[in-house]
């Protein structure tokens, strides 16, 4: 089933969103569904819209690949895209791995993992993240190998970095972006076995655990 996610406003009154099936490691078809981020107008026209097949067919074309220099070939969209001040979307996305043998899992498994990709004004790519060249694909807490199921994105105004939130990872990480010039370095992990501690809290009993939605509460986007 198609689910639109990510509704926000922008500032030229216009609406971005996802249209995207629910992530699922196991689903076998994606036959007549819908797979793309989209502006619409307030009468519900399309201003300007990419599906996934399109961002492949550029990311294939583009010398942009992951750690092992892999050509990205990005699953699905999912959850949260980011209008960015520079009229850049950032989008989130399924990105499935192979691995053979892991500890407790014989044989190969798919897992499925989070992308990020920065696409310009003309729906070009230009930078793209993955959880696996950056995490440790040991660390699975709830619900492998659906491994880390990122569901939301924030933009610090403040430094030009990226939040991922990662329900399956029970972490909210920041990224170096630096409006796609940025290593994607892990700058910090919010969350139990992260690199903050407690104040005045029980650890590991109130930290958060499958979080969703983040939110700034201050001015400031950073610090």
């Amino acid at each position: 089933v198609d689910l639109i996610q990510g509704i926000q406003l922008l500032p030229n009154d216009d609406f971005l969103m996802t249209i995207a099936y629910l992530p699922s490691i196991t689903l076998s078809s994606t036959s007549g569904l819908i797979d793309e981020v989209r502006e619409i107008d307030l009468a519900g026209n399309t201003v300007r819209d990419l599906t996934v097949d399109q961002l492949n067919q550029k990311l294939a074309a583009s010398n942009l690949h992951d750690a092992q220099g892999k050509t990205y070939k990005i699953r699905s969209f999912h959850h949260d895209v980011l209008a960015l001040p520079n009229g850049h979307w950032v989008i989130l996305a399924d990105y499935v791995k192979p691995y053979t043998n892991l500890p407790g899992h014989s044989g190969t498994t798919n897992v499925l993992g989070d992308a990020i990709v920065d696409v310009d004004q003309n729906m070009n790519p230009d930078w793209v993240w993955n959880v696996f060249d950056h995490l440790d694909i040991n660390r699975h807490p709830m619900n492998f190998p659906d491994w880390t199921h990122g569901n939301a994105l924030l933009y610090s105004s403040d430094d030009h970095n990226l939040l991922l939130s990662m329900r399956h990872q029970n972490w909210i990480i920041k990224i170096e972006f630096l409006d796609g010039i940025g290593s994607g370095k892990v700058m910090w992990r919010l969350g139990e076995g992260g690199d903050f501690k407690l104040v005045g809290g029980v650890d590991p009993t109130d930290w958060f655990y499958a979080q969703h939605g983040m939110s700034y509460f201050s001015q400031n986007t950073t610090g």
